[in-house]
This record gives structure tokens, C-alpha cells and sequence, in this order.
């Protein structure tokens, strides 16, 4: 069963609109999946709900009183209060009715809502999913190359993109696919364990290039954490002359 007619197929379950077949693989699908079952009993809430009359609108008590009260206000001939009641009733009428359309056009659009979420939630994942096995492709670095360009799609990572970026940082065998990695964490630079994994970096990071990017960024975040590790950097025996002028500057500019 395809997830995006879970939805349908419960709601024909609850109808009894199902075959015997189909209703046996519902009953077994409800027993395993406790997510499922929740599902299932929203919807059966939803459409008991749906199956109840409305209010009178306005109560019996509510259209008593007001009917004394006519009586009781307008002394003239009789004919004109019965009539004041007659289209008194037909108001509450119509009253009526354009509140039970009303509850039907919300209960249907809430349950086009929850079909329309449901797709989208499932269009995430499989999204999702292709990322990780683009990032983790070992056999071709432009298909990992995809997979980083792809998380700049996204407003928000979990933590599952967020390690998989970072080890593409750190251990990818192309440097492209390393500083593609480091651009997409910039990104997320907000999220305090993205901000902890690209200072850190800076403290092991072997890459001429990748640690030119991270001084480079770091400085313009004006991470002044960062100050021991760039003058590490300056007294080093033998680091590369690029890296050793960046950490200069990098020193320059925050302090």
C-alpha cells in the first residue's frame, strides 16, 4: 500500500467499502503500527463527528423567549406577529443551513489539509533520503557534488544532513566535494553544534584550501574564538605560506 493512500484507504476502511481481503490487510496494518492506529482513530473521531446533527440554531428555549417577547411588544392585529415569527423561523432557517455548509466546507478542507501534508511529508523524506545517498556515493564524486548542492535547497537541517556534511568536510577524497561540504555548513551556521563543528575543524583541518575557507569565513563571522588557533597557525614550522598570510589577516581583523 503507497503512503499517500493510507489516508483513503482508512477512511473506505471505516465506511465499510473495503473487500474482505483488503479489510484483513487494514486490521493487520492497525495491530503493528501504533502511528497508524492514531491515525485511524482521528479519522473515526473526524467522521463520527461529521455523521452528528447540528445545533438548533437558535435553541428551542432561545426562540420561545423571543416569540413571547413579540406577543408581548406588538399589540396590533395578530396577522403582523405571525408574520414577524414566520420570517423569524425562515431567517433561523437560513441560518441553519449556511452553518451546516460551513462545517462541512471545514471538516472537508481539514481533511484535504491533512491528504495535502501527508504528500508532503512523504515528498521530504524520499528528498531527503536521495541526498544521503548522493553524499554517500563512494564510487562518484560528482554525484556526492550533487548531493551537497542539494541541502542548499533547505531552510532547516537535522542532524543526519549536518553529519554527513561535516564528514564530507573532513574525509571526502575531492577537495571540490570538501569545500562544497564546508560552503553548505556555513549555512547553518546559526545552529550552535554547526558553529562548535566548523571552529573545531579549524584545529585538526590538514587542507591548505579548506583551512584558507574556514579562516576566511570564521573571521567574517567575527569568531574571535578562533584567535589561539590562527596564531598556532603563524608559528608552525612548516605550514603553507597561503595559510600562514590568512591567519595573519585573520588575526589583523579581529583584533
Amino acid at each position: 500500500m503507497e503512503q499517500e493512500n493510507i489516508t483513503e484507504k482508512l477512511i473506505a476502511f471505516i465506511d465499510g467499502r473495503l473487500s474482505e481481503t483488503e479489510k484483513v490487510e487494514i486490521r493487520e496494518w492497525l495491530d503493528n503500527d501504533p502511528n497508524l492506529y492514531a491515525e485511524y482513530q482521528q479519522i473515526q473521531q473526524l467522521l463520527r463527528q461529521m455523521e452528528q446533527p447540528l445545533p438548533e440554531v437558535p435553541s428551542g428555549k432561545m426562540t420561545q423567549r423571543f416569540e413571547s417577547w413579540l406577543e408581548a411588544r406588538d399589540s396590533k392585529p395578530k396577522t403582523r406577529t405571525l408574520s414577524g415569527i414566520h420570517l423569524y423561523r425562515i431567517a433561523a432557517s437560513v441560518l441553519v443551513l449556511i452553518l451546516a455548509g460551513g462545517a462541512w466546507w471545514m471538516v472537508q478542507s481539514s481533511l484535504d489539509q491533512k491528504h495535502e501534508l501527508a504528500r508532503l511529508q512523504l515528498e521530504l523524506k524520499q528528498t531527503k533520503q536521495l541526498m544521503l545517498d548522493q553524499l554517500k556515493d563512494d564510487q562518484s564524486a560528482s554525484q556526492r557534488m550533487l548531493g551537497v548542492y542539494a541541502t542548499n535547497t533547505l531552510s532547516a537541517a537535522d542532524d543526519e544532513i549536518i553529519e554527513a556534511l561535516a564528514f564530507a568536510m573532513e574525509s571526502d577524497g575531492s577537495s571540490n566535494v570538501r569545500l562544497a561540504a564546508l560552503e553548505a555548513l556555513s549555512r547553518f551556521y546559526h545552529e550552535p553544534n554547526v558553529k562548535q563543528l566548523l571552529i573545531k575543524s579549524l584545529t585538526h583541518q590538514k587542507d591548505p584550501v579548506i583551512q584558507i575557507a574556514l579562516i576566511q569565513f570564521l573571521v567574517q563571522m567575527k569568531e574571535k574564538s578562533i584567535l589561539a588557533d590562527l596564531e598556532r597557525l603563524t608559528r608552525q614550522n612548516n605550514p603553507v605560506k597561503a595559510v600562514k598570510d590568512e591567519a595573519y589577516k585573520g588575526i589583523f581583523k579581529l583584533t
